[in-house]
């Protein structure tokens, strides 16, 4: 189908030491910030990407972040706030 939707994991990113959830989580950002872009879906996304829980997922991208594997921004819109994420390169 065209319409599918997948998660690719170049062995790169297990050689730089990831594992696992932090792994999946990082290679759908990945998918989406690789040329330079941001990847504006929601945490709920990501749980249903991933099959993880919402606390799961948050503190997966906190660890990323500490790490220095993502970088994150702010974004308000219609008075709320987004948080994006970006691989760090």
């Amino acid at each position: 189908m065209n319409d599918e939707k997948f998660i690719i994991i170049p062995e790169w990113m297990i050689d730089i030491g990831l594992r696992g959830n932090r792994l999946l989580v990082y290679a759908v950002i990945y998918g989406y910030s690789r040329n330079g872009g941001w990847f504006q879906g929601s945490a709920s996304y990501l749980c249903k990407r991933t099959g993880m829980s919402d606390k799961g997922v948050r503190k997966v991208l906190r660890s990323l972040c500490d790490d220095g594997f993502l970088q994150k921004r702010d974004r308000p819109y219609k008075g709320m706030k987004y948080v994006d994420y970006q691989v760090n390169t």
